[in-house]
């Protein structure tokens, strides 16, 4: 069983382990100044007015200690045509290791917590073909666990999704503006703008620390560097590409504690995007839609935090200031898919 998430960060306290300040300039840089050119890490180290040989080398090492998860983006499911869900499961506790044996080869699914839910523990990510095969596939993968109750809540529109790691101040927050990262109401598929799926997925894989780091991807693919360089603002502007940048690994940094924000109010969708434009803590903003099972709060965010009180205040502030009155905070216990 993976260590639980929500464990206290013993070596460092509520920031975690303690990181050289050098080391958590660098994570800073890499998070929120990460340049779409063809040489980030040049940019970075400009921005750190460093030399890039030193950046290469210490970004090389977090990788290696996994304090950095991946650089790179995050592709939308949506430009592939995929239906997105998260869903939900009833079961006891010693129920949890073949559910969570069952889906962990599983591409398919992302992200796998038990959470605080006193019915639904665990809480996974599904994406599928479409509507229709995600429910059939989720009902065969859980009935032949012998899991019945259990609930799927579409991903109706996502807003945003910006997961970054606010070092100094101990909560997860997005760059300013945030308008700059709210995504469209539609995403064009892929193959449409005749982008080469390998080259996506590329992107999605993560990038290496060298000076470079698109060279090999590009020469598999055939697109040129002045290609990229000017499609990337454009994928994301799509909503495409999202979360650009360092991707870190929340509990070795210190950042121990998430949850999800559930809610419900009388425009849902006029509250997911106020909160999308106006909580910059919020990872996640989506609007979710319930396709099977007992739910009525289909309003989603997602908050972190390096203690259940920094996350607990966040809510607190975002349910007084969006005058939501119908809210659950539900923290995740464990993560069953590091």
């Amino acid at each position: 069983m993976a260590t639980p998430e929500a464990s206290p960060a013993a070596e460092g306290g509520e920031m975690g382990p303690r990181l050289p300040p050098s080391d958590r300039e660098l994570l800073m840089a890499l998070q929120y100044h990460f340049p779409l050119t063809v040489t980030p890490f040049q940019g970075v180290a400009e921005f750190l007015h460093r030399d890039e040989n030193k950046v290469l080398r210490d970004t090389e090492r977090l990788l290696r200690h996994h304090v950095i998860k991946r650089i790179g983006f995050n592709v939308n499911f949506k430009t592939y045509g995929m239906e997105g869900a998260l869903v939900g499961v009833a079961c006891s506790p010693g129920e949890i290791p073949r559910l969570r044996d069952a889906l962990f080869p599983l591409d398919v699914v992302t992200h796998n917590y038990v959470r605080s839910h006193p019915t639904y523990r665990v809480w996974f990510t599904y994406k599928a073909a479409n509507e229709g095969s995600l429910l059939l596939e989720v009902e065969h993968l859980l009935a032949s666990l012998g899991l019945p109750r259990y609930v799927v809540l579409r991903s109706r529109r996502t807003y945003a999704v910006r997961v970054k790691f606010d070092l100094e101040r101990g909560t997860s927050r997005s760059p300013e503006p945030l308008s700059r990262y709210v995504l469209p109401v539609t995403v064009p598929p892929a193959e449409s703008l005749g982008i080469p799926r390998d080259l996506l997925e590329g992107l999605g894989e993560g990038i290496p620390p060298v000076h470079a780091p698109y060279q090999e991807l590009l020469g598999r693919t055939g697109w040129s560097a002045e290609q990229l360089e000017g499609a990337l603002p454009k994928w994301l502007d799509l909503g495409i590409l999202r979360n650009g940048g360092a991707t870190l690994r929340g509990p070795v940094v210190g950042f121990t504690h998430n949850a999800m924000f559930v809610f419900r109010t009388a425009d849902l969708a006029r509250t997911c995007e106020t909160l999308a434009y106006q909580v910059p803590e919020a990872t996640h903003v989506v609007l979710r839609e319930v396709l099977h099972g007992d739910w009525t709060r289909p309003g989603y965010i997602m908050l972190h935090g390096t203690s259940r009180q920094k996350v607990e205040e966040t809510a607190e502030r975002v349910a007084t200031e969006g005058g939501i009155r119908d809210h659950e905070l539900i923290f995740s216990l464990q993560n069953l898919k590091p």
